[in-house]
């Protein structure tokens, strides 16, 4: 009788790394799921990873979750219960218990475009207590009764590293959260994006707070003293800011002035200014732009291992440019350590005027910035580029 030849033995840290290499490549996962038995945990791992629970397909998975053989749910590390179009939310109602039975073990949980009214205190709780062991909480287009709504989200998980709020807005700012909140002590990262101010405020009062990555959309005259107390506890840990400044600031006849001397090893530094008001360009209102923090704010920075500053500017005309002492910045770069570090200064324009040429926007535009930052220019350390504005779909 013929023996049958020994089929080859492909370690199974090698077969690993393939399917590693296809993560985000479902079809050919899906393959690799029925080449051999030894290969399917590793398949289900990218496969299964991550799941969204939406309005449509809800019930399919409570089905699934209900069948006795239903064991993927080890697999799931990431969930999302997103409501794309901001439409009924009570839909997660009946799903919340399920989902708090089943992936109490994940590390990050995504809810966007959830309605806080449409909710049950039931429901509420389960997304406050079930996931405890979540390093990443994401809110993306919530629309909250009270403050105290997101701050509980923000510590409903003792692990979490990184805290993302983006587009959320508050009914009221009624109900300020219970001073027995405590934010993860493991917190690194926090992105605030067209949220609620007062986020910042309450976040400055929890200690210690020792971030590595900030990003605040919209600093203003109400955020800005716990914007300054976040800045200065994070210390030498912060390694990434990123921050805009709206228009009542950049308005005020005396601005207070952000200290960055305490970040000594700051590697990125990011800054959006907006200015005139796009409805002021419009109706012909008068717009006073205040940029005097502007110098002092580059003349704080002590850090060695800067190495990325990017500015964001909108602006209604090149002229706007004028207003910046660009010979200044390029003098402090010149002086000061983070100068000698830095390898890029990136400039990036967007105009708010709609109709006219960019082409002829930028030759004006890179004339003004390229003549004040000469030397920075003259080590090709200078990159000025034109940003159109566009909107993001949070849920794609």
């Amino acid at each position: 009788m013929p023996q049958r030849k020994a089929q080859p033995y492909i370690p199974v840290e090698v077969v690993e790394a393939v399917m590693d290499h296809f993560q985000k490549d479902k079809k050919t996962l899906k393959v690799c799921s029925r080449v051999a038995r030894e290969w399917l945990p590793r398949s289900r791992y990218h496969l299964l990873g991550t799941i969204r629970v939406l309005p449509g397909n809800y019930r399919g998975l409570l089905s699934i979750l209900n069948s006795p053989r239903s064991y993927f749910t080890v697999y799931v590390r990431s969930i999302g219960i997103v409501n794309p179009g901001n439409k009924d939310s009570s839909w997660v109602n009946d799903v919340m218990p399920a989902l708090a039975k089943h992936f109490g073990s994940i590390t990050e949980i995504v809810l966007g475009g959830l309605s806080w009214r449409q909710l049950t205190e039931q429901s509420t709780k389960y997304l406050c207590t079930a996931f405890r062991k979540s390093k990443s909480i994401m809110l993306l287009d919530c629309y909250f009764v009270r403050f105290s709504d997101i701050a509980e989200l923000a510590c409903s998980s003792d692990l979490a590293e990184s805290i993302h709020i983006v587009l959320c807005k508050v009914d009221s700012t009624g109900g300020y959260p219970s001073p027995d909140l405590t934010i993860s002590p493991n917190l690194r990262q926090v992105n605030i994006d067209t949220s609620p101010p007062s986020f910042v405020t309450w976040l400055s009062s929890q200690k210690p707070l020792r971030l590595e990555k900030l990003t605040v959309d919209a600093v203003t005259p109400t955020n800005i003293t716990g914007m300054k107390s976040i800045i200065s506890h994070s210390g030498s840990s912060l390694k990434y800011l990123r921050f805009g400044l709206d228009d009542d600031f950049l308005q005020l006849e005396t601005q207070p002035h952000l200290d960055l001397s305490q970040n000594t090893y700051l590697e990125e530094f990011h800054l959006t200014l907006a200015f005139p008001n796009p409805f002021s360009i419009y109706v012909g209102l008068a717009s006073t732009i205040n940029l005097s923090f502007l110098v002092p704010l580059f003349s704080s920075i002590f850090s060695s291992s800067l190495q990325e500053l990017t500015l964001r500017i909108s602006v209604g005309s090149p002229d706007d440019l004028k207003v910046i002492d660009w010979h200044a910045i390029d003098e402090l770069a010149s002086e000061r350590p983070w100068g000698r570090s830095l390898k890029r200064l990136h400039v990036e324009l967007t105009e708010m005027v709609p109709g006219n040429e960019p082409q002829d926007f930028m030759e004006e535009a890179e004339l003004i910035i390229y003549r004040g930052l000469n030397d920075i220019a003259k080590r090709g350390r200078l990159n000025v580029k034109y940003r159109p504005m566009r909107r993001q779909n949070l849920f794609m």
